[in-house]
Order: C-alpha cells, then structure tokens, then sequence
C-alpha cells in the first residue's frame, strides 16, 4: 500500500462515525484501554482477545482506542461481527468475486482490525469459513487484531471450532471484570 493510500485509509478513519453512547471514550476514562491499545502498537502480540459480561464496557474500550489511534495516525476500523457475518452472506447471495475482495479487504487492512462481540452472530459453515479465512491470514502476516466477546476463549473454541479458538489464545487475553453499565443506566439489574 503506497503512501497515499494510507493518507486516504487514515482520512476515513478519522472521520468514523462515533456512536452517541461512545463519544467520550478516551483511553483515559475507559478501563483497561491503554493496556490493549498498548498491546497492539507497542508490544509484540498481534491478537488481542477482550473477554467480559455483556456491558462491561467491551465496546466502549474499543472505541477508547480506535479514538487514540487516530490520534496517534493510526489505523482502526471495528466491525460488528453478526454484522460482518450478514454482510458475507448478502454478499455472496449476489456476487462471490465481490465476497472474495470483502474478505481480502479484512485480510489485508493494514491497520488494527478489531472484531466487536464475536460469538453472537449465527454460525454456519459459511460464517466459519470466512471468519477462519480473515483471522488465519491476519496471523500469519502478523496483523494486529482485536476482538471482543462475552464468551471465554474456550466457549468461543467449542462455537467457532479448535482452529479459530486455537488462534485466540495464542494471542493475549484480557479479562474485563465489572458490571452491566447498559443496565444500570437505564436503572434495571440483572
């Protein structure tokens, strides 16, 4: 990727739509956040695994860091992985050569790829292929990822397969601890 490209990938990242819930989130006010975002710019682990109980603040922390990676000219782009997933099957649905270049465009970024609540999407064989097909390629090239869910990483194994689980936990894992902010703003408890 030339130079110029990588201005135009930062200018889009910079200009990401922030959700309302998550325009504060600074790697200063969110928990644990720095440490991630440490670990994919500073360190030598590529894959960075966010584990926790839903509201725990999983997403916030991704949005905290793709905030000081712009910041710092970085590159940082979330998907939502149900999302991601319904994207590929729409996809190819219509057009399998679209399908291969929307699984390269994943493989292939060049900045951090951070994947948002992976293990609620459905799973299918297909789902699973084209999930392996993004993570194995962003391993072997050393990409930093990162990716959140509610499920340990050997939950997530036993959904997702040995080959994709076995891949999170050759990478970091850090455990996020607390309670469901969603439901104690909104004054409910689980």
């Amino acid at each position: 990727m030339s130079t110029d490209e990588i201005r135009t990938w930062v200018g889009r990242v910079n200009k990401r739509k922030v959700p309302k819930q998550y325009q504060d989130a600074t790697v200063d006010n969110t928990p644990r956040a720095q440490r991630v975002y440490d670990s994919l710019t500073k360190n030598p682990e590529r894959l960075v695994f966010v584990t926790g109980t839903h509201g725990c603040g999983k997403t916030r922390l991704l949005y905290a860091a793709a905030k000081q990676a712009d910041v710092e000219g970085r590159m940082f782009r979330i998907e939502l992985a149900p999302q991601m997933i319904l994207g590929f099957q729409k996809v190819a649905s219509v057009d399998m050569y679209e399908l291969d270049a929307d699984i390269y465009e994943l493989q292939k970024y060049p900045g951090t790829l951070a994947i948002d609540d992976l293990g609620a999407e459905k799973t299918t064989d297909f789902a699973l292929q084209c999930l392996y097909l993004v993570l194995a390629f962003r391993e072997q090239w050393g990409l930093p990822t990162v990716i959140t869910s509610n499920l340990s990483v050997e939950a997530l194994g036993e959904r997702l397969g040995d080959r994709i689980g076995s891949r999170l936990l050759a990478g970091k894992t850090v455990e996020l601890g607390g309670h469901d902010r969603r439901a104690e703003m909104s004054g409910k408890s689980n």
